[in-house]
C-alpha cells in the first residue's frame, strides 16, 4: 500500500493510528521510521516518558537500516513513515542494496507513507516510482491512496498552493480561499549572527508554514 500525501495531509497520524490497531490485533508488525529524531519523540510521545514502557516500545520501532539481512516475509506488516526518505545502496553505514526492497521483500503487507516532494537527499530513493516497480518485481499487489486534506495552516490549501508555486514545486494559480490577515510574509536577509551564510540571504521565512 502507497499512502500520498503533502505536507499537513495527516501521514504520520493515519500511519500511528494503523499501527496501534494492528498491535491489539497482535500482528507481527514493526514501524519503519528513517528519521531518528522522529521515531525518539514518537516513543517518548506512546510510552508517556515511562522507562520501561520506552524499552518495550522500541522491540517494535525500527530503523530503514536493519531489515537488509531479513528472511522473506518475516513480518506480518511493515508501516514505512517518510517512506520517500528510504536509502539506496552506497549509503553511509547501509549494507544492503536497496530500502525499498528490503521492506517489500520482508513483510507480507508493507504500507508505504511517502511524499515524492519531501526528498531532499542524494540518496534518498523511496519514490512512488520506485516502490511501484519494485513491488511488481516481487508481484505484490498495489493499492495507492492519496491524502489531500490540509489540516495545518488552519487548512488554508490556497497557502498551500501558494506556497507550493512559490517554490516551484508545482505551477499552479489556485491560490484563492484562505484568510491572508492571518498569515506573514518576511524576507530575511540573514538567519546567522556570524554571517556565516550568506548565500542564504533572500530566504523566505513563512511564520505558519508548521
Amino acid at each position: 500500500m502507497i499512502v500520498n500525501g503533502g505536507l499537513g495531509t495527516g501521514k504520520s497520524i493515519v500511519a500511528m493510528n494503523a499501527f496501534i490497531y494492528l498491535l491489539k490485533q497482535e500482528k507481527n508488525i514493526r514501524f519503519i521510521a528513517p528519521n531518528v529524531s522522529f521515531k525518539e519523540a514518537i516513543i517518548d510521545i506512546l510510552a508517556k516518558h515511562k522507562k520501561d514502557t520506552k524499552k518495550k516500545l522500541k522491540e517494535v520501532f525500527l530503523g530503514s537500516m536493519g531489515l537488509y539481512d531479513c528472511e522473506t516475509l518475516t513480518f506480518d506488516v511493515l508501516i514505512v513513515d517518510e517512506a520517500h526518505r528510504l536509502k539506496r545502496k552506497g549509503t553511509y553505514m547501509y549494507k544492503g542494496d536497496s530500502q525499498v526492497d528490503d521492506v517489500i521483500r520482508s513483510s507480507k503487507v508493507n504500507i508505504f507513507f511517502s511524499d515524492d516532494n519531501q526528498r531532499i537527499r542524494p540518496d534518498d530513493e523511496g519514490s512512488v516510482g520506485l516502490i511501484k516497480s519494485t513491488a511488481k518485481k516481487h508481484n505484490s499487489e498495489i493499492i495507492e491512496i492519496n491524502l489531500k486534506a490540509q489540516f495545518r495552516c488552519f487548512g488554508a490549501e490556497g497557502y498551500i498552493n501558494w506556497i507550493t508555486h512559490v517554490l516551484q514545486i508545482e505551477d499552479t494559480a489556485n491560490f484563492d480561499g484562505w484568510d491572508k490577515e492571518s498569515f506573514e510574509f518576511k524576507i530575511e536577509t540573514n538567519i546567522y549572527s556570524d554571517n556565516s551564510l550568506d548565500s542564504l540571504s533572500s530566504l523566505i521565512m513563512l511564520s505558519h508554514f508548521y
